[in-house]
């Protein structure tokens, strides 16, 4: 899916919107932020349910949306199970 973009006036009044937003409520953060925060989270190996609780989510599949791990962290993750399963680990050498 790509996104579309949006006329300099609508991307000038959503930005101001939000901006206002988060000074007339302090504790209102963008979704930027909130997806850097699950990111970080996730790369940093926080259960799974934790993270999910952090931000409020019912369903761990709104979570994984706000998710956006990096390639370093992927191959991490794939190393790790492949280190757990020799047999594995000698086949793809």
């Amino acid at each position: 899916m790509q996104h579309a973009l949006l006329p300099a006036s609508q991307s000038r009044r959503r930005r101001r919107t939000c901006s206002m937003a988060t000074r007339t409520h302090p504790h209102t953060v963008s979704a930027d932020t909130r997806h850097t925060y699950v990111t970080h989270l996730v790369e940093f190996d926080y259960p799974e349910r934790f993270v999910q609780e952090q931000v409020g989510h019912r369903y761990a599949s709104t979570t994984a949306l706000y998710t956006g791990v990096s390639d370093e962290y992927r191959n991490r993750l794939l190393r790790r199970a492949l280190e757990s399963r020799p047999e594995l680990w000698e086949a793809s050498s």
